[in-house]
């Protein structure tokens, strides 16, 4: 197992926010003794939803012969071993959570043959490019990743009896106005994935590389929320399918190739580098801390809805906390803060403004996590404190 992946489990701070945010999970014991698959399992959300998850039913279920199974999938069998292997060696001889792997790669229509040929009774949809320079540079891959790979899941998940699809979207849809959301539910047509992947990616064509971000989640949000009219009929199954848009979200479970702003922030910070701000940082930005993001998200999936007996309808449902609202200049600034380094600004040359987001607000609206009774755990200032805390500890 890798270094730092062994010092994340011996870390104190995190092991206790995996207990904060399972404890602020509305219905969590209801996934007990069920199967869920979680694909990007070691990005920041996945990680930590996977973490959260194994962490919580190996202490709550482990000698009562109930198991909780977890599937994780990605590119790489071995940074999925290297990262979770830890919950199969303390649950050896215990029946409280287990880590099952899947090596899939959502670029490749064939690699989801690889997925087991069990009952899956959740699917927690994160993977995808999910930084600026991965989707600027491979525009392509981001579109194709983001619909064919959301497609194929979805197949996957109604043959195998599929309870509740969340598909993990972002904010940045928002930068498209409402009507360009809601035109990729008029393009789908039944059948035609190829379709309506040119689609896209003609769109994208026309608004530049920067745009198959957003587009391409509007494009996957829309398969999702149609699928049980457009295809359940063919599968034969009654699958919810479900979205959240989660805002900006920091926690430690990032990689080298992750340049979002305020990871950028982090990792100079740790290393004791001033952080150099590429512009006036004056965009106003909605954020919150992993442990919040993963507990809401998981809350959302597990709401009873109107279609089972429930009274909340809300099948997108946004991640953040009305509480949590800063500039990037000011988040930057508290981030030099805690780690106790200085805070600068330069002018962004032609690489980073390609880079950038257009958006100058992007602050979401956490009504619909209130209306389900969920409450966040941490303060910003709390949950940047314990991010800059587990990454130094990580690192020394």
């Amino acid at each position: 197992m890798e270094k730092e992946f062994v010092k994340i489990y011996e870390n104190a701070i995190y092991l206790q926010d995996l207990q904060t945010a399972a404890e602020h999970t509305i219905g969590i014991d209801e996934l007990r003794g069920s199967t869920i698959l979680v694909t990007g399992a070691t990005g920041t959300i996945g990680s930590f939803i996977v973490d959260m998850l194994a962490n919580y039913f190996h202490d709550k279920v482990s000698g009562i012969g109930t198991t909780t199974s977890i599937v994780v999938c990605g590119r790489s069998e071995r940074k999925l071993r290297d990262r979770f292997d830890h919950y199969n060696a303390i649950n050896a001889d215990e029946a409280g959570s287990r880590i099952l792997y899947a090596q899939i790669d959502i670029l490749e229509r064939e690699s989801f043959d690889k997925l087991p040929d069990l009952q899956v009774d959740y699917v927690i949809h994160a993977a995808g490019n999910a930084y600026p320079s991965a989707f600027v540079d491979h525009p392509d891959e981001t579109v194709y990743g983001n619909i064919a790979g959301t497609y194929k899941l979805l197949q996957y998940a109604a043959l195998h009896g599929c309870h509740k699809f969340l598909y993990i979207s972002s904010g940045e849809v928002y930068s498209l106005s409402e009507e360009e959301r809601e035109h990729w539910k008029k393009e789908y047509i039944s059948g035609d994935l190829d379709r309506y992947l040119l689609k896209v990616s003609r769109t994208v064509d026309i608004k530049g590389a920067r745009a198959s971000y957003p587009v391409s989640k509007a494009a996957a949000e829309a398969l999702c929320l149609l699928y049980l009219e457009k295809e359940m009929d063919k599968a034969g199954s009654e699958m919810e399918t479900l979205v959240v848009r989660p805002c900006h979200t920091f926690g430690p479970g990032i990689t080298d190739g992750d340049d979002r702003a305020h990871v950028q922030f982090a990792k100079m910070a740790i290393a004791g580098q001033d952080i150099v701000l590429n512009s006036p940082g004056l965009q106003l930005r909605s954020y919150n801390y992993v442990a919040d993001a993963a507990a809401g998200i998981v809350s959302a999936m597990l709401a009873d809805r109107a279609s089972d007996g429930g009274d909340f309808t809300d099948r997108v449902v946004d991640i953040c906390s009305e509480d949590n609202i800063i500039t990037i200049r000011g988040l930057a600034q508290l981030i030099a803060d805690k780690a106790k380094v200085t805070l600068k600004t330069k002018e962004a040359d032609s690489r980073e403004k390609s880079l950038s987001s257009p958006i100058s607000t992007q602050v979401l609206n956490p009504e619909d996590l209130k209306k389900i009774g969920f409450k966040k755990a941490f303060t910003l200032d709390e949950g940047m404190s314990h991010y800059i805390d587990i990454l130094l500890g990580i690192k020394t």
